[in-house]
């Protein structure tokens, strides 16, 4: 054979050297029928034809050359004849060609002409209903532009139309998150799910068919789309996701194992604390509330982030200016890492609540406390007893005048005090505030010496003092 192929050759060669093409032709078809993988004859051949101006003959010869030089990897040959003879040309290449063409260009880092490529194989296949193998089209154009939703969407569905569920899945996943990553919220969660339908046991298809839930506000399906997966999970994405979701639909108390847990083996989870803090707050749970609390507290401080946690703590305390157990634990936050403003403010708060509340003696106390401190200046402090005036119709000035009386009656041991050479805490303020009653009257209110044992004080327009009884 090899002996009839060397004598074909010959035979072309003098042939051509007679400018008999149409014998060099006939001799070079003889080549390929003993080897009709010959590279030399099947390249002479396109090039015959091409001299003939028969193009259409060309492009055959070309193309199975092209064929022929892919396989042994001379990829940089093989692009040249494809390039110059077969991509402009007027016959339509076979898909599998086409494809071929379009690798080449992907590995030569061209991915735009390689998309271009892969969509006129993938369509040709289509046409020819072969689907698996538009889909391996499909997939390159994926790869190669992975934030193109479109092109995603068209992997989806030709993979779930052929059974391939895996990929498809995949798929949809990655068409659902460029979706919600431009505000396609609704595209989203459609894409998402069709993910989770395909591979309901993935939970990665799960997770984000959750997210997705809720954003739409789905609370309860979030959770039960992540119940399944609960028992085995530990990752930090996950149980910070099943935790919202747990929070959103009211149970409040699976959620808290979940944060407790992340926050005691991961160290995360606190932001979703703060939260669940919030929650408690809000469906009267203020004991609750400040449980959490005291557990971040801990927590924090031990990690020397005491600021980050007055930052978010404020955040939740302004959200409820009516809890008095939440202002309780504010304030007292505020006094350990000496915030004098702050602790102010969260006073002048609980005063408020306090007096709404009718409980004087505790206002009082808060009242005390604003009066000894450094940020009640006397301006602030006055301002603060005109809020108290005008807090409750009917009862504000009885109110005002018996947080005050307490005060006094504190003063006039603050005077003994004195005597034996002590000089009590805020004792100007103090004076400034009974000072400033109207006309210099002192009211005690007896249900306060009753409870507390302090001593009445009265005083006239002209300040004589009564004996205490």
């Amino acid at each position: 054979m090899a002996a009839d192929v060397s004598k074909h050759l010959d035979r072309a060669k003098r042939f051509l050297e007679k400018n008999r093409v149409a014998g060099a032709i006939e001799a070079y078809l003889a080549v390929l029928d003993e080897a009709p993988q010959h590279q030399e004859a099947t390249q002479a051949l396109g090039d015959l034809y091409a001299r003939m101006d028969q193009p259409d003959r060309a492009a055959v010869y070309y193309g199975l050359l092209f064929d022929l030089l892919v396989e042994p990897k001379d990829e940089t040959k093989a692009l040249a004849i494809y390039n110059r003879f077969l991509r402009a040309g007027r016959g339509q290449q076979p898909p599998e060609r086409i494809a071929r063409y379009a690798f080449l260009q992907q590995k030569q880092n061209h991915p735009d002409e390689a998309i271009e490529q892969y969509t006129k194989a993938a369509e040709l296949f289509s046409a020819a209903s072969r689907e698996e193998d538009a889909l391996f089209c499909w997939e390159r154009i994926a790869q190669l532009d992975p934030e193109n939703f479109s092109r995603q969407v068209r992997l989806a569905e030709a993979a779930e139309g052929i059974g391939k569920n895996a990929l498809a899945a995949r798929a949809f996943l990655r068409a659902g998150q460029l979706a919600s990553a431009s505000g396609a919220a609704a595209d989203a969660l459609h894409l998402l799910g069709r993910a989770y339908k395909l591979a309901p046991q993935e939970r990665s298809a799960g997770l984000l068919y959750a997210q997705a839930n809720l954003q739409a506000g789905n609370a309860v399906r979030a959770a039960a789309l992540l119940e399944p997966f609960a028992t085995s999970e530990s990752d930090a994405a996950f149980l910070a996701t099943f935790s919202d979701a747990l929070m959103r639909s009211g149970n409040l108390e699976r959620a808290r194992e979940l944060l407790d847990r992340l926050l005691r083996e991961k160290n995360e989870g606190m932001t979703q604390l703060f939260e669940l803090a919030d929650r408690y707050v809000a469906a009267g749970q203020d004991q609750k509330a400040v449980e959490v609390l005291m557990a971040l507290k801990r927590r924090m401080f031990a990690d020397k982030r005491q600021n980050d946690f007055a930052a978010l703590l404020d955040s939740v305390g302004t959200k409820h200016p009516h809890s008095q157990t939440i202002l309780e634990f504010w304030a007292s936050i505020h006094n350990e890492l000496n915030r004098e403003s702050q602790y102010f403010e969260v006073l002048i708060r609980l005063f408020d609540v306090y007096l709404t509340s009718g409980n004087v003696k505790r206002a009082a106390e808060s009242l005390e406390r604003l009066v000894a401190s450094r940020a009640g200046s006397h301006g602030s402090f006055s301002r603060h007893r005109r809020r108290a005036a005008v807090a409750g119709a009917g009862r504000s000035d009885r109110a005002d005048r018996d947080i005050f009386a307490v005060l006094a009656a504190e003063q006039g041991a603050g005077a003994s005090a004195k005597n034996r050479g002590d000089v009590p805490r805020g004792r100007r303020a103090e004076r400034e505030a009974v000072q400033s009653l109207p006309n210099g009257e002192l009211v005690a209110s007896r249900s306060a010496q009753a409870e507390d044992g302090t001593c009445c004080v009265a005083a006239s327009a002209s300040r004589t003092g009564g004996a205490c009884r």
